[in-house]
């Protein structure tokens, strides 16, 4: 519908087949098509590219665990204490670790987002939050020490010292009404998945034609649709 090509041309496109390296978990949003007019005219689905880093994460995970090393609680905080100090402590964002082993962009994205996955794991170690006023704390005395090492040109450390505990109170805190939502099923993967080529499409189709308020609202409407299908159709059968 997007691509200016015709059907066959479409699916002989060179592009096309190696778009579906994305289901060996290698990255890839190039189809032979253009959203004219939209910010990102190439992108199809840009949220992809976090689902690789997330089966590595998982991977490394479990090969930790078959070594008997999350038996020990200090063993990832120690690892991933380790990293930090030499990626985001000695220096602002590891660029001489990057140069010195050639590492690519995603590579770097391996590294930092591995930091904030394994900070996660390390509070889940330690109980960290058994305790909502004990977590809250935890958040606050993040922010302060994030703060501070951003002061001391420290950004990537700011991050990792304030964002993984904050997320992790926000994200097991309970509230009625989101209780009550999630009798409808978990739609949270659903909508992160769909939502970027739902707007890419939209935006494209109706930009020039309706009022951005109209197609927002389409757009959440059409993610929601999507959301509670991929949960009831696809989701939970895999759950189960």
């Amino acid at each position: 519908m997007v691509s200016s090509l015709s059907f066959g041309e479409y699916f002989r496109h060179p592009k096309l087949p190696t778009y579906f390296n994305n289901l060996r978990f290698n990255f890839r949003d190039g189809l032979p098509l253009r959203f004219e007019g939209n910010a990102l005219p190439t992108a199809i689905d840009g949220a992809l590219w976090t689902i690789p880093l997330e089966l590595k994460y998982y991977l490394a995970l479990a090969v930790l665990g078959l070594a008997g090393l999350l038996r020990l609680r200090w063993s990832v905080a120690a690892l991933t204490l380790l990293v930090l100090t030499a990626y985001a402590v000695v220096e602002p964002r590891g660029d001489r670790i990057a140069a010195f082993f050639d590492w690519s962009l995603e590579r770097r994205f391996l590294v930092e987002f591995g930091l904030f996955f394994f900070a996660g794991v390390s509070l889940w170690r330690f109980n960290a939050f058994a305790n909502g006023r004990r977590a809250m704390l935890l958040s606050a005395v993040g922010w302060a020490l994030g703060a501070a090492a951003v002061a001391a040109d420290r950004p990537l450390l700011g991050l990792w010292l304030a964002l993984p505990a904050t997320v992790l109170v926000l994200g097991t805190s309970s509230l009625p009404y989101l209780r009550r939502a999630g009798r409808f099923g978990d739609m949270s993967y659903g909508l992160y998945i769909y939502a970027f080529p739902v707007q890419q499409t939209l935006i494209w189709l109706l930009k020039d034609k309706v009022p951005w308020g109209t197609v927002l609202a389409l757009t959440l409407l059409s993610t929601f649709v999507l959301a509670f299908a991929s949960w009831h159709l696809v989701e939970k059968g895999l759950c189960a």
